[in-house]
């Protein structure tokens, strides 16, 4: 699935939209690890589950002109691939922790990167991906003062180069610092 092309589809209305549906749904979630079928079976029907879902967000994120090098649930490193990661033993591990100290994780566990005009976002439980849109100001296409539209108003005349992926923290949230 292309959710780059559902990504454009996607209203600009500040609202979360579901780019790709959860690869499984629990049994009971409020009883931790155990009723969620992908986390209760082991790492096998773990990576099966969402090697697909991480991998497509892998690919939207690199659309988007993202990229994430450490995993923020775990704090390792990604150099392999986020797929890779996501659906590593290492990571399972750390899922079913967090599941078995919280009863439901489900919540602490999404991942979210700002990017231009929005946010995208990835469930660590189920691998469901969403996005939230933001209106941006239309690019200007000008190169001479002449021509811009306005007299003394600010306009947009390209997109950013870069934009901050994470939210809070400093200059280890910009990608090219």
């Amino acid at each position: 699935m292309d959710l780059f092309a559902v990504w454009k589809e996607v209203p600009k209305d500040s609202q979360w939209w579901r780019l790709r549906q959860p690869a499984v749904l629990p049994t009971d979630r409020w009883v931790g690890l155990l009723g969620w079928p992908n986390l209760a079976s082991g790492h096998k029907v773990w990576k099966e589950y969402m090697q697909d879902p991480a991998s497509a967000f892998e690919t939207l994120l690199r659309d988007l002109g993202a990229e994430y090098l450490t995993c923020p649930i775990c704090n390792k490193s990604c150099d392999k691939g986020y797929d890779v990661h996501v659906a590593g033993q290492p990571h399972y591990r750390q899922i079913c922790q967090t599941m078995e100290e919280t009863r439901d994780g489900q919540d602490q566990l999404w991942q979210t990167i700002r990017v231009y005009s929005g946010w995208v976002r990835f469930s660590h439980v189920d691998g469901e991906v969403q996005c939230r849109r933001f209106p941006v100001a239309e690019v200007v296409p000008a190169t001479l003062p002449q021509e811009l539209p306005t007299a003394l108003t600010w306009v947009l005349i390209s997109a950013p180069a870069v934009v901050a992926m994470k939210h809070e923290g400093g200059y280890d949230a910009w990608p090219n610092l």
